[in-house]
């Protein structure tokens, strides 16, 4: 194994893949004769592979939906907040310049 933190080319990860697959199928096809074969129904585990997936993919997007929801109902508060400060500045500002008129004009 290389000791660098270089990343490694899709290709070469293509490669690993393959004969990931590729190994185990060849020593099966080699050793064919010698070893009985199970009677497991691919079929189902596939289905039931597929409807796993599918679950779970499911699962994940329900969770981004609520997490996204989430974070704008967060920005729309601190924007409401936000607006709610200004408008309460805006009304000191207003009732301070009020108080001074009343308080410079003549009486």
């Amino acid at each position: 194994m290389s000791t660098n933190n270089k990343p490694v080319c899709k290709v070469c990860l293509q490669i690993r893949y393959f004969l990931l697959v590729a190994v185990p199928l060849l020593v099966l096809i080699g050793v064919q004769g010698d070893v009985p074969v199970l009677s497991v129904p691919i079929h189902e585990l596939a289905a039931n592979g597929a409807m796993l997936f599918f679950l779970g993919a499911l699962a994940w997007r329900i969770y981004e939906y609520k997490a996204d929801n989430q974070k704008r109902a967060d920005r729309l508060a601190r924007r409401l907040d936000e607006i709610d400060l200004e408008i309460e500045q805006e009304r000191l500002a207003e009732q301070e310049k009020r108080e001074a008129d009343l308080a410079n004009t003549p009486k």
